[in-house]
């Protein structure tokens, strides 16, 4: 697990990266954040750069962005305190920028 150090303020926090595949492609890393002292979980996603996106926005989403989530249809009520949760979150959120603004995926090549 590996620490940060934020400016202004010490934190410890653990943080653990998964790889999103969509359709067998690597398509995305998914940073899950557990942030010990708030005992909540935030993730930030960076989909690939080999993936094309109609929205070039959407290349990098933080769980806190809520113009990006709202553009997406997820809501964040708050952070997570629950890991399972946050992750899953975030792989619906990958998956959706993946099916809706990407060149690789399966739904958009039905619907042409």
């Amino acid at each position: 697990m590996k620490t940060k150090k934020v400016k202004n303020r010490d934190r410890l926090y653990g943080e653990e990266s998964y790889n999103f595949r969509y359709n067998g492609s690597y398509a995305a890393l998914i940073k899950l954040k557990n942030l010990m002292e708030d005992d909540v979980f935030v993730f930030d996603i960076t989909i690939n750069d080999n993936v094309i996106l109609d929205n070039n926005k959407l290349r990098k989403l933080n769980c806190a962005d809520t113009e990006k989530m709202t553009l997406l249809g997820m809501i964040m009520s708050k952070s997570s305190n629950n890991k399972e949760s946050a992750l899953k979150l975030a792989s619906n959120c990958a998956k959706k920028i993946i099916e809706e603004y990407s060149d690789i995926s399966i739904l958009r090549e039905k619907k042409q």
